[in-house]
C-alpha cells in the first residue's frame, strides 16, 4: 500500500510563517474515520498539520484573505487562497474530493 500512497505538501512559506485569518463557512464536522477514507479514496497520505486544520475546521473561507509566495517558471510570484475546500462528498459546492479529481489529476494544485 505505501507505494500506491501520494504525498501532498505545503508551501514553505506557511511553515515559517503560519497565516493567521478567520474562516467562515466552514464544512460539516469532520472525524478521523471520515478523513482516513478521504485520504484511502485518493491513495494519499495529508501533511499531519493540514490533516489537524480539516479536524477543526473542514474547510472554509478565510477572512482576511490568506496569501502566500512561491516560484513558477524561475519567477517569484503569489497566489491568494479564497477557499479551503471542505472534505464532504456531494458538497452543493467544490468540495476536496472534487478539487483533487480537478486540479491534481490534471498536474495542478488545488
Amino acid at each position: 500500500m505505501v507505494g500506491m500512497i501520494r504525498k501532498i505538501g505545503i508551501a514553505t512559506a506557511y511553515e515559517k510563517q503560519p497565516m493567521k485569518f478567520k474562516l467562515t463557512d466552514k464544512g460539516p464536522k469532520l472525524d478521523e474515520k471520515k478523513l482516513s477514507a478521504f485520504e484511502t479514496r485518493h491513495k494519499l497520505a495529508l501533511p499531519t498539520p493540514y490533516r489537524e486544520f480539516l479536524l477543526r475546521s473542514n474547510g472554509g473561507i478565510p477572512s482576511p484573505d490568506v496569501s502566500f509566495p512561491f516560484v513558477e517558471d524561475g519567477k517569484p510570484t503569489e497566489s491568494v487562497i479564497d477557499t479551503f475546500y471542505m472534505v464532504k462528498k456531494n458538497a452543493d459546492d467544490m468540495n476536496l474530493d472534487e478539487a483533487i479529481e480537478m486540479f491534481v489529476e490534471a498536474g495542478r494544485m488545488p
